[in-house]
């Protein structure tokens, strides 16, 4: 490697408020950089390679400018091995996205190097291993030798899901928005996962906890639904629809919703429940594809 990577580590450690501690390591450990300012972590483990030492470097950079939610891993809604084996992988691949662009930028000559051997050496294993992890791995490699050096994008598993969602995102421009478009994309991995969201941390819908909330839903309306029956009719009738049409479109309407509070509430209270006539007018803006007021029912 040239002496620009030294000079790129010595620029990306002038930027850091509070420098890790290095490990070097050797052997099949695998490289990684750890933040977590509020559990005492702050730690690089690389190999002895200089450009390898750069990469974990610009990871440090980015977890301590950045928002929290970009270096981190806690995620809610997995267990453990779903966090360890499927989504961690997704994640490192996403950051990875966002740090390649600050490596041709660093040290175009070296980046160029080894995308391209990279690039290279994985031509042969397409078709060697199905798992997601390596579809990741191919997909990352791959994207980046198109994005920086037109190179052609071989089949491969899942090449869709993968490289288009790592080309929509300008690689230049990290941002926590930016990191959870990517994450949501490569979820598609798995027909398991619906979506991920950002709160106090990151938080993953599976498909069957949807369908679970939907029945929930599906219930409370033939429950709740007698006092204002005509009413709610006459709307549905007008909108050409069916009671369960209706609720799926309101349900729609809430995955979009960020805000958790306001989630639960539509959820949960959207509906046209006895007594409370704000609901119904609630229910109707949505069917009408009007943007709600929340006053109305907050």
């Amino acid at each position: 490697m040239s002496h620009i990577v030294d000079q790129a580590i010595d620029a990306i450690k002038a930027k850091l408020d509070d420098q890790p501690t290095i490990t070097i390591i050797t052997g099949d450990e695998a490289p990684s950089a750890k933040y977590d300012k509020k559990r005492g972590i702050n730690e690089i483990r690389t190999p002895n390679d200089p450009y390898i030492m750069l990469h974990e470097y610009i990871h440090m950079w980015h977890f301590q400018t950045f928002p929290i939610l970009f270096s981190s891993s806690d995620v809610i809604g997995v267990d453990f091995i779903e966090l360890k084996c499927e989504i961690k992988p997704i994640f490192n691949t996403a950051r990875d996205w966002f740090v390649y662009a600050e490596l041709n930028k660093l040290c175009p000559d070296d980046f160029r190097t080894v995308i391209l051997k990279d690039y290279k050496d994985y031509l042969t294993k397409v078709t060697k291993d199905d798992s997601e992890n390596n579809q990741l791995i191919l997909g990352l490699i791959f994207a980046s030798a198109n994005h920086w050096f037109k190179q052609d994008i071989p089949d491969f598993k899942n090449k869709d899901i993968i490289v288009n969602g790592l080309l929509s995102v300008d690689p230049c421009c990290p941002k926590v928005e930016k990191l959870k478009q990517i994450v949501n994309d490569l979820l598609k991995l798995y027909s398991k996962y619906d979506h991920i969201e950002e709160f106090n941390c990151w938080e993953v819908t599976k498909i069957d906890n949807l369908i679970t909330s939907y029945q929930y839903l599906l219930d409370s309306l033939k429950k709740e639904i007698t006092k204002y029956a005509d009413e709610v009719q006459a709307s549905l009738t007008a909108h050409k629809i069916t009671k369960e049409q209706a609720l799926i479109k309101i349900y729609e309407y809430g995955k979009g919703v960020s805000d958790s509070s306001k989630k639960s509430i539509l959820f949960f209270m959207c509906l046209p429940i006895p007594g409370d006539r704000s609901i119904i007018e609630f229910t109707e803006s949505i069917l009408s594809g009007i943007d709600p007021s929340w006053e109305t029912i907050l």
